[in-house]
């Protein structure tokens, strides 16, 4: 109301207007539980402010709504965050579309929150230097929130099929305040797997009718067919050889198995009549003793 009660007042001048002014920014922010108020006033030719005519940031006439200093980014998570992938061919251009749906939180008494969706190939440490693909999403606690997009040849930043992709919930209170690093919870990964063939499977031409075996034996055909393969060759090609050489061996094993057998026979033959003319000539020893 006067010089004297302006005075009095604790604070400090922070920055001149021009004559069209009609807002500003504080370049300054609030450290934590400090609180203020801004005061606008005219300013005369001579310097002199006009006290009489100036205007307090939210005073009403009775009170002051002060403005409270909040430096504290908000720690809420999205609730049932889910993803489909979906083909559209209604106008020819084969395109797929990404749906993402979600459950707004519920909320502190007094807090308001409204949330931006980033996308990446790669999820980051931080997306202070990314750009969202949307921003200012807000919803009622336990409202479902939804976003789409699609393929766009045209557009190079657009989803592409056969790519996996992270979208990201990134929460901001009303005074701007946020935390840039990625929540896991605020995380729905997606992949945009080719889905044309599941819908045009008619396209696919049918495969060709198996060949009939050889001389209509089913197994002839297999082994046929493993012919072609070259460790199966030269297994059978050992197992020929080794056949071969039992073929050829055994018949000499056996004719020197025989000779052996003649020998050791003919051995015992001559070893029982050496035997049998020693017992005789010691029985005659002993029948010349006897009547001697």
């Amino acid at each position: 109301e006067n010089a004297s009660m302006f005075d009095s007042v604790i604070g400090s001048e922070v920055v001149d207007l021009g004559p069209t002014a009609s807002s500003w920014n504080d370049p300054i922010p609030l450290p934590d539980d400090l609180c203020v108020s801004y005061l606008v006033m005219a300013v005369g030719r001579q310097g002199d402010p006009d006290h009489s005519r100036g205007a307090a940031a939210g005073y009403d006439g009775n009170t002051v709504q002060w403005q409270c200093g909040d430096a504290i980014p908000p720690t809420v998570t999205i609730n049932s965050m889910n993803h489909v992938v979906t083909f559209d061919n209604s106008s020819d251009e084969n395109i797929h579309y990404v749906e993402l749906t979600w459950t707004y939180p519920e909320m502190p008494p007094g807090e308001n929150v409204t949330w931006s969706l980033y996308r990446l190939e790669v999820i980051p440490s931080t997306l202070e230097h990314i750009s969202p693909i949307e921003i200012g999403l807000w919803g009622e606690a336990g409202t479902t929130g939804t976003f789409i997009e699609g393929e766009d040849k045209f557009d190079p930043y657009a989803i592409r099929k056969m790519a996996t992709y992270h979208y990201i919930m990134i929460p901001t209170d009303s005074v701007g305040n946020v935390d840039y690093q990625p929540v896991q919870d605020n995380i729905e990964t997606v992949r945009v797997s080719n889905q044309f063939w599941d819908h045009n499977s008619y396209l696919i031409p049918p495969p060709p009718p198996e060949p009939e075996p050889p001389y209509g034996i089913e197994w002839l055909g297999e082994f046929y067919e493993y012919m072609e393969n070259d460790a199966f060759k030269a297994s059978v090609t050992f197992a020929f050889v080794v056949l071969l050489m039992n073929l050829l061996m055994i018949p000499i094993v056996i004719n020197q198995t025989r000779g052996v057998r003649r020998l050791i026979k003919r051995e015992k033959r001559k070893a029982a009549a050496i035997k049998e003319a020693m017992m005789a000539e010691g029985l005659s020893d002993d029948l010349d003793d006897f009547f001697d």
